[in-house]
C-alpha cells in the first residue's frame, strides 16, 4: 500500500526495554501523547523494545494534513515506522490511537503481529462531544482538570500535573486548531468506519466517554475484557489488570 505522506507527521519515541526483542508501539488517545504510557510502558521493558508515537497533532509531531481521516492517520503511521522495523511489530492503541492501531490492522496487516485496543473510539455506543468541543479551547489549569476527570471513574486519578501538561501543550502553535480537527473527526465517526480485526479488546465498566456497547460487535469479537470500577482510561485507573493483559495478548506473538 503506498502511504499518504512523503515525510509523516508522526513522531517516534523510544520507551525502553530490550533493543533486539518484539517491538511494542503504543498510540495514544486524543490531547494526549507518549507520556500517556507512563504506567504502562515501563511494565514491558523486561521483555520487549517499547515505543510510543506521537499522532500529528500531539506531542512533538507535526500537524495534523488538512482533510486527515482515520486511513490517512493510520497511513501516516505506518510510514513513521516502516523504516524502524524489518519485523512485524505489536499495537496497543487507547481510544483514538485504538481506531487507528485498528485501521492500520486491516490496511497493513503483514507488519502487525499483535493489537490491543482500549476503548477504540468509533466502537462505543457514543462519544462525549462536551469533551471534544471543550478541549481545544481550554485556558486554565483548573478547567483542564476538571475536564480530563470526565475521563475517569474516580477524579483522584487525574493530578494537577496532568491538568498542566496538557494546558501546556496547547500553547504549541496551530495545536488547538489540530484538536479541533480531530474533534470533527471523531464526531463523523461510524462504526463501519473502524475495522473489527482481530485483537485483544479491553473497556472501562464506567466509561462516559466512549462508553462499551457489547451488542454491536460482529462475530470477530468474540470477548471483551471489561474491567469494574474503571472509566475511559482504565491503563491508568486499573493499570496492573490492564499491563497483565497487554502481557498475555503479546505472549500470543
Amino acid at each position: 500500500m503506498t502511504e499518504a505522506f512523503a515525510k509523516p507527521a508522526t513522531a517516534i519515541h523510544w520507551l525502553g526495554g530490550v533493543e533486539r526483542a518484539m517491538p511494542v508501539v503504543f498510540i495514544h488517545g486524543l490531547g494526549a501523547d507518549r507520556y500517556a504510557w507512563a504506567a504502562n510502558g515501563p511494565a514491558l521493558f523486561d521483555s520487549y523494545a517499547v515505543y510510543a508515537v506521537d499522532l500529528p497533532g500531539h506531542g512533538s509531531a507535526g500537524s495534523l494534513q488538512d482533510n486527515a481521516d482515520l486511513p490517512l492517520l493510520a497511513d501516516d503511521v505506518a510510514a513513521a515506522l516502516e523504516p524502524k522495523f524489518s519485523t512485524p511489530y505489536c499495537l496497543v492503541g487507547h481510544s483514538l490511537g485504538g481506531a487507528v492501531a485498528l485501521s492500520m490492522g486491516k490496511r497493513y496487516s503483514e507488519r502487525i503481529a499483535q493489537i490491543v485496543v482500549i476503548a477504540p473510539a468509533g466502537l462505543g455506543r457514543n462519544l462525549d462531544q462536551t469533551f471534544l468541543r471543550c478541549l481545544p479551547d481550554l485556558k486554565t489549569v483548573e478547567d483542564a482538570r476538571s475536564l480530563l476527570e470526565r475521563l475517569v471513574a474516580l477524579p483522584r486519578h487525574i493530578r494537577l500535573p496532568m491538568a498542566q501538561h496538557l494546558l501546556a501543550s496547547l500553547e504549541v502553535p496551530g495545536r488547538r486548531d489540530d484538536l479541533r480537527a480531530y474533534a470533527g473527526i471523531l464526531s463523523g465517526l461510524e462504526r463501519r468506519d473502524v475495522p473489527q480485526v482481530q485483537a485483544t479488546w479491553i473497556w472501562g465498566a464506567l466509561d462516559s466517554m466512549n462508553p462499551l456497547d457489547a451488542d454491536g460487535f460482529d462475530a470477530s469479537v468474540d470477548s471483551i475484557n471489561v474491567i469494574p470500577d474503571a472509566g475511559h482510561m482504565p491503563q491508568i485507573e486499573s493499570a496492573t489488570k490492564v499491563n497483565r493483559l497487554i502481557r498475555l495478548a503479546l505472549s500470543r506473538c
